[in-house]
């Protein structure tokens, strides 16, 4: 169960089973409880995920927010002058299929799976979108039917809409000043897309339509 806080009160022989995305907690009172030397260092050891972010100690308290790149068994030491106490963990994660579910940040509505997610760009300015999806760190993304001049870089797509579009609404408005009779009412132009993040296994299919409103 990920975002969630587990202390660690008392100590055990067996690994302690913890979640990616969960976060620890020990004083080095707890490890220590009759030792009043202050000078208590902890380590996290053979840690080959670089992830060294996730993992603080100070004012004698650890602060561990334990990533998917820790899955396995892992070892936290607490050391005391001569004294040395391992704490062991093992980490593991559910396995969930992958899901866009934010573009720039912002949820995407997906209740309706018939309708595709319509989003709206700029017709004069460079637009950059990044997609973010749950069920993993390394998941893979591609792109179908890329309106032209898109430029994608993992999970990453930058456009900026062709200047034809405004060409064609500018000769639309001077037709329009012709004949007052009969207003051209401007339509925005639609760009559909399919946003694909699969993780090896499975995938996840975002139907996308990006909407130019011409000036």
């Amino acid at each position: 169960m990920p975002n969630v806080v587990v202390h660690i009160t008392h100590l055990q022989k067996q690994p302690y089973l913890i979640e990616v995305g969960q976060r620890v907690k020990i004083s080095a009172q707890t490890v220590f409880p009759k030792n009043d030397s202050r000078i208590v260092s902890c380590q996290l050891v053979d840690d080959r995920s670089g992830k060294t972010s996730g993992f603080v100690y100070q004012k004698r308290e650890l602060n561990w927010q334990v990533s998917s790149d820790q899955i396995g068994l892992q070892t936290i030491r607490f050391q005391a002058n001569q004294l040395v106490v391992d704490v062991r963990f093992f980490v593991w994660q559910q396995k969930k299929p992958p899901r866009i579910t934010k573009i720039n940040g912002n949820w995407i509505n997906r209740t309706d799976s018939q309708k595709p997610i319509e989003y709206e760009v700029p017709a004069n300015k460079e637009t950059k979108l990044v997609f973010e999806a749950e069920g993993g760190d390394s998941l893979k993304f591609s792109y179908v039917f890329l309106p032209v001049g898109a430029k994608t870089k993992e999970n990453t797509l930058t456009w900026k809409p062709p200047r034809s579009l405004t060409t064609k609404s500018g000769a639309r408005s001077s037709t329009r000043k012709k004949n007052k009779t009969s207003p051209v009412e401007k339509q925005p132009v639609k760009f559909p897309l399919l946003v694909v993040a699969e993780n090896g296994n499975e995938v996840d299919v975002l139907d996308l339509v990006l909407i130019v409103e011409l000036d």
